[in-house]
C-alpha cells in the first residue's frame, strides 16, 4: 500500500504535459517563443528559426517551419530545402529550451 501512495504521488510530476507551441512572430531578445523569419528577395529563400521556451520537440519545431511555408507559399507549392536543431540558443531575453532553423523556397 505504501508503494502505490508514492507511485501516486509522484505519477502527476512525472506526466507534465508541454504547453501548446505559442505560434506568433518573435524577435531575439524578447525572452518570448515564437518564429523569427526572414526572406530574402534576391535567391526567394525563406529562412525561419523557432524558438521553444517549454522545450518543444524537434518534430514539433519542424511542423511550424513547414507551417510557415504552407501559409507564404499559398499551399503546398514549396520545397523545405533545411531544417536543424540549434543547441545553446541564449540572448538578453534568456536561453531557449530547444530551437530549429529552416530554410524553404516557394516552387
Amino acid at each position: 500500500m505504501r508503494h502505490l501512495i508514492f507511485f501516486l504521488i509522484l505519477l502527476p510530476i512525472g506526466c507534465t504535459a508541454v504547453p501548446e507551441f505559442n505560434y506568433q512572430p518573435t524577435r531575439i531578445g524578447s525572452g518570448a517563443e515564437g518564429y523569427i523569419e526572414e526572406s530574402n528577395s534576391s535567391d526567394g529563400i525563406f529562412r525561419i528559426e523557432v524558438l521553444s521556451m517549454n522545450g518543444h520537440k524537434y518534430e514539433a519545431l519542424s511542423k511550424v517551419v513547414k507551417r510557415r511555408a504552407i501559409e507564404n507559399c499559398k499551399g503546398d507549392n514549396f520545397k523545405i530545402l533545411l531544417i536543424t536543431e540549434m543547441i545553446d540558443v541564449c540572448s538578453e531575453g534568456g536561453c531557449f529550451k530547444t530551437a530549429v532553423r529552416g530554410e524553404y523556397e516557394c516552387t
